[in-house]
């Protein structure tokens, strides 16, 4: 099988984990609940959060090139990123309360489902982009290679 027909097959593969994982950027990643016996506070943080939102453009630009049918070194380009500003995200991302006028902030990281889910949505991006350039290996070297030396 040739790249381009590697690649016909895994655009379909590409756009609906791109939109899934765009999808899923809007649901809550983390999340911190503040308990006291008179206050309950809870907050949760999207995936567009810091690390999140460089994965979302990423993500953004390879559902473009996905459905412009453009693959190129930027296809894989993209689909790295965006797995490693998601697994950033997932690893390093945060929610914060602030409770008053700065009389109490409380910082704990709770990760949420979702950020689980976009990572593996992040990481079949990656493999989709990435099967076409590792998969057909020999369209990319000469059929004849010369000893050195040797005329």
């Amino acid at each position: 099988m040739t790249a381009a027909a590697l690649q016909q097959r895994t655009r379909p593969v590409i756009r609906v984990a791109a939109t899934l994982f765009v999808a899923a950027l809007f649901l809550g990643w983390q999340r911190v609940t503040v308990s006291m016996p008179v206050l309950d506070v809870r907050s949760t943080a999207s995936g567009w959060g810091s690390w999140g939102a460089l994965a979302g453009l990423c993500a953004l630009g390879l559902l473009a090139l996905a459905i412009v049918g453009r693959a190129s070194a930027a296809t894989v380009a993209l689909a790295l990123g965006a797995l490693v500003f998601t697994a950033l995200e997932v690893l390093a991302g945060h929610a914060n309360v602030d409770v008053g006028a700065s009389m109490m902030r409380v910082h704990v990281e709770t990760t949420l489902w979702p950020a689980w889910v976009g990572l593996a949505l992040a990481g079949v991006m990656a493999v989709a982009a990435a099967i076409p350039y590792l998969a057909v290996p020999g369209e990319r070297t000469p059929n004849t290679l010369t000893p050195h030396g040797r005329i």
